[in-house]
C-alpha cells in the first residue's frame, strides 16, 4: 500500500484489533480525526477495502491510498494523474476514457460495451462505462487503488484491481472552499465546494468544476486548429437524511460533460505514413496533420440512492443507481492529410444496479457480510466510417446490447487465534448478454442485418487468505480469482462474441509499522495465471480494430511501498514495483513490422515469451510533503518523482517508450486563519516527451503524446 493521509485522514491512535471499526457504513475515514502538525507517527488510514471499515494495516490485501488535502497539496485533478502517486498503475488513454493498468493488466481499447479490468466505483457506485471513469477529483475524501482480483466483494471485471472513489459527506455545519487556477496553455480551473445542514437531520453538499483550456499543446498543421486540449464540467451533489438514530439515506448525483482531443492519436513524428500512394511525414511532438478534426464529446449523468439500517448485530444497506452516457469521438484510420478513412463513433449507454448488503458490526471473533448485485444495461453503437478506403466511401454499423446479471457474493472473516485470521469469499455471477437491432448500412442503402444472438455466462470467482500478526507486523496469504464479462463487439457486431478472461492470483505479503509508527513499510510478492485475454487485432483492409481471445500469459512481481514521518510535519512516501508479465501462449497473433519504404507490414507470428503492454519492468514514485510554520502563514512544499522502465505498445515488441522520469512539484501557502491561500505548482519540470501509448497500422506508426510541461498559479478561498 501507498498511504498519504493528511487531515481528516490521519490520526495518532494506538493500533486497534484487527476487526472492523463500528461504523462498517460510513465514510472511510469518518473514524478518524485530525492529528496535530507535530504528530511523530504515520496517522491511522481506515479504508473500505473488504466492503468494511477496517484500519488499512489490518486489511490483507495490497492497497494505495490517497486522502483528499493530499491531492490537492500535490496539484492531483483528475484520475489521470493517479499514476504519478500510484505505484503500479499506468494510465492509458482512448477518446476520452482512461484505461488504467494495474501490475501489467488492463485494456487498451475503448469499445462500448466492453469495460475495463480495472473497474471503478465512486461512492459505492460501480461505474459501467470507462467513459465516466475520467473522474473530477475536486471533492474526493480518499481514493483506495486496491491491487488484485477483487472479485469477491466489488463484482464482475475486477480482474486487476479497483479504484475505489469517495466524496465529501455533507456537514451539517455550513462551509465552503473553492479554488482558481491559471496555467499553461491559457488553461483555467475554477472548484467550488459547498456543504450546509437544512434541518437537524438533512445535509446538502455541491461540488462544481469547471476547466476551458484555451491553446491546445500543439496544433493541427494542416487545418491550422489548436491540437490536444481538454475541456469539462463536472457537477456532483449529495445529501445525507438522518430520519432516526439507526436510518441513514445519502442520495447523489453527477453531471460530467467533456470535450477534448486527448486520447486522439496523430502521425509519429520521424516515421512515414503512406496512404493512396502519397508519402506524409509529421513534425513536432504535438503536432497532428489529419485532415478533419478529431476528438471526443461526451455527456454523463446518473446517482444512486442508499439507504442503512443499523441493528444491534449488523448493517443492512441497500443502493439503487442508474447511469447514463452519450458520448461520440471522431478519429482517422489513417493519421494524414489522406481522406482515406474517418471514423465516428457515436454511443449510449444506459444502465440500472441494485446492491443489497448485510454486514456484521462489533468486535466478535466473526466478522462477515452477505450481499446480492444487479445490473441491467443496455447499450447502443452508431458506426460511420467515412474515406476511399471503403466501397462508396461509406458504410454505417448498428448494434445494441443489452446486459441482465446476478450476482450473490459472501465473505466471512474469522479469528482462529488472536493474532490470527482466515477469510473466505465467493461470489457467484450469471450473466446473459442479448445482440439486438444490429446491421450495416452501405453507402447506397443497402441493409444487411446481423443476426440477433444471446450469450450466457455463469462465473464463479473466490477469495482466501490467511494473515498472522507478530509484533508490528502482519503476515499474510491469499488466493483470489477474477472473471471478466463476455461480451459482443458492438464495433463490428458480426464478430464472435468474447469469451470471459479470468485472472488466478497468488500472493504473500507482510504489512509493519515500525519505529513507534514513523515508518509504514508494505511488501507484496505475486504471481498471476491470466488465460483467455483479450488481444487486440486489425482489419487488413480498412485498419480498424477488432478483437479476440487468444492469449494465456504470467505475470509476477512485487510491490514495496512505504509512508514515513521521520520529523514533525515531514511526510514521505512512495514505492516501487518489479514486474515480469510475458504472454506464455500466443501463437498467432497479429503484427505489424516497419516498411522501409513507409508504413507497416502485416503478419502473424508467434509471441510467445514477448512481454505484456503497459507492463514496466520498473516503476517507482516518491513524494515528499512539508510543511513549515512562517510569520505570514502555513507554507505547504510538496514534491514527486514517478519513474518508469521501458513500457510496450504492440504484442510483439517492437513499438516501445523509452524509460522515462517525471517531476512535479507545488507550494502553498495559508494566510493566518486558514481562509485564504496561493500556491505554485509545476508539472513535468523537466518537459519530457514521453507516450501514453503507439500504435502501428498498414499506413504508419501513430502516437498518443503524454502531458508536456504545466506551470501554474491557484488562489483559494475558505469559509
Amino acid at each position: 500500500m501507498l498511504a498519504i493521509a493528511t487531515g481528516a485522514h490521519a490520526q495518532a491512535a494506538a493500533p486497534t484489533a484487527p476487526a472492523a471499526l463500528p461504523a462498517a457504513d460510513a465514510t472511510p475515514a469518518a473514524a478518524a480525526s485530525p492529528a496535530s502538525p507535530e504528530a511523530a507517527g504515520v496517522g491511522e488510514i481506515v479504508v473500505t477495502a473488504q466492503r468494511r471499515s477496517q484500519r488499512l494495516q489490518d486489511v490483507p490485501i495490497a492497497v494505495s491510498v490517497v486522502g483528499g488535502k493530499a491531492l490537492a497539496t500535490q496539484g492531483i485533478t483528475s484520475s489521470r494523474d493517479l499514476a504519478t502517486i500510484v505505484p503500479g498503475l499506468v494510465q492509458d488513454q482512448k477518446a476520452a476514457a482512461p484505461l488504467p493498468y494495474l501490475r501489467g493488466i488492463g485494456q487498451n481499447v475503448s469499445i462500448p460495451g466492453i469495460e475495463s479490468p480495472v473497474v471503478t466505483y465512486v461512492d459505492g457506485l460501480y461505474l459501467v462505462s470507462p467513459v465516466s471513469g475520467n473522474a473530477d477529483l475536486g471533492d474526493v475524501e480518499q481514493i483506495e487503488v486496491l491491487k488484485g482480483p477483487q472479485g469477491t466483494t466489488f463484482g464482475r471485471n475486477a480482474v486487476a484491481g479497483v479504484i475505489n472513489i469517495t466524496t465529501r459527506m455533507p456537514s451539517y455545519k455550513p462551509e465552503f472552499q473553492g479554488t482558481f487556477d491559471y496555467s499553461s496553455y491559457d488553461t483555467k480551473q475554477i472548484k467550488a465546494y459547498g456543504s450546509t445542514g437544512l434541518t437537524d437531520n438533512l445535509a446538502v453538499g455541491l461540488a462544481v468544476s469547471w476547466r476551458d483550456q484555451g491553446d491546445g499543446w500543439g496544433r493541427n498543421t494542416y487545418l491550422n486548429i489548436p491540437a490536444f486540449y481538454s475541456n469539462s464540467l463536472n457537477i456532483r451533489g449529495k445529501a445525507k437524511w438522518q430520519p432516526g438514530s439507526r436510518v441513514t439515506v445519502v442520495a447523489s448525483g453527477f453531471y460530467q460533460h467533456q470535450n477534448s482531443d486527448l486520447g486522439s492519436f496523430s502521425l509519429m513524428p520521424g516515421t512515414i505514413a503512406v496512404s493512396s500512394g502519397v508519402d506524409y511525414t509529421n513534425s513536432g511532438f504535438y503536432n497532428t496533420i489529419n485532415n478533419n478534426p478529431i476528438g471526443f464529446v461526451g455527456t454523463g449523468a446518473g446517482g444512486s440512492v442508499k439507504a442503512s439500517i443499523d441493528f444491534d448485530w449488523a448493517t443492512l444497506s441497500d443502493q439503487l443507481g442508474y447511469q447514463h452516457v452519450h458520448a461520440e469521438s471522431f478519429s482517422e484510420g489513417d493519421f494524414t492529410p489522406d481522406p482515406r478513412l474517418l471514423l465516428d463513433q457515436n454511443f449510449v449507454d444506459k444502465a440500472i444496479t441494485n446492491e443489497l448488503l448485510l454486514s456484521s458490526k462489533g468486535d466478535s471473533r466473526l466478522s462477515w457480510l452477505g450481499g446480492f448485485f444487479f445490473l441491467h444495461q443496455d447499450t447502443t453503437n452508431y458506426y460511420q466510417q467515412f474515406g476511399k478506403a471503403l466501397p462508396g466511401n461509406y458504410v454505417l454499423i448498428n448494434a445494441r446490447q443489452t446486459t441482465n446479471s446476478y450476482a450473490p457474493f459472501a465473505n466471512v472473516t474469522w479469528a482462529f487465534l488472536p493474532r490470527a485470521h482466515i477469510t473466505l469469499g465467493a461470489r457467484g455471477t450469471f450473466e446473459t448478454r442479448n445482440l439486438l437491432d444490429s446491421n450495416s448500412v452501405s453507402a447506397t442503402g443497402v441493409v444487411t442485418p446481423v443476426p440477433d444472438g444471446s450469450i450466457h455466462y455463469n462465473q464463479f470467482t473466490y477469495r482466501a487468505s490467511l494473515d498472522y500478526k507478530v509484533g508490528p507486523v502482519m503476515l499474510y496469504g491469499s488466493i483470489n480469482r477474477g472473471a471478466t464479462a463476455g461480451v459482443y463487439q458492438l464495433s463490428n457486431p458480426g464478430l464472435p462474441p468474447l469469451k470471459p478472461a479470468t485472472l488466478t492470483a497468488y500472493e504473500i505479503g507482510a504489512k509493519s509499522e515500525l519505529f513507534d509508527r514513523k515508518l509504514m513499510l508494505n511488501v507484496a510478492l505475486f504471481d498471476y495465471d491470466y488465460q483467455n485475454i483479450v488481444v487486440t487485432a486489425r482489419s487488413p483492409t480498412d485498419g480498424t480494430t477488432r478483437l479476440q481471445n487468444a492469449a494465456k500469459a504470467r505475470v509476477r512481481g512485487i510491490d514495496v511501498d512505504f509512508t514515513a514521518h521521520p520529523v514533525s510535519r515531514l511526510t514521505l512516501s512512495g514505492g516501487f514495483e518489479i514486474l515480469d508479465a510475458k504472454y506464455t501462449n500466443f501463437p498467432a497473433a497479429s503484427i505489424f513490422t516497419p516498411n522501409p519504404l513507409g508504413g507497416n507490414i502485416q503478419s502473424i507470428a508467434d509471441v510467445s515469451g514477448d512481454y505484456l503492454l503497459n507492463a514496466p519492468k520498473f516503476s517507482l514514485v516518491a513524494t515528499a510533503i512539508y510543511t513549515i510554520p512562517t510569520p505570514i502563514g502555513k507554507l505547504d512544499l510538496s514534491g514527486n518523482i514517478s519513474h518508469k522502465s521501458a513500457i510496450f505498445f504492440n504484442v510483439n515488441n517492437n513499438l516501445k517508450q523509452d524509460a522515462y522520469n517525471i517531476e512535479n512539484a507545488s507550494a502553498t501557502l495559508t494566510l493566518p486563519g486558514d481562509r485564504y491561500s496561493i500556491g505554485v505548482y509545476a508539472k513535468n519540470i523537466g518537459n519530457v516527451h514521453y507516450n501514453v501509448d503507439m500504435t502501428r497500422t498498414a499506413i504508419g506508426t501513430s502516437h498518443l503524446p503524454g502531458e508536456p510541461r504545466i506551470v501554474g498559479v491557484r488562489f483559494g478561498v475558505k469559509l
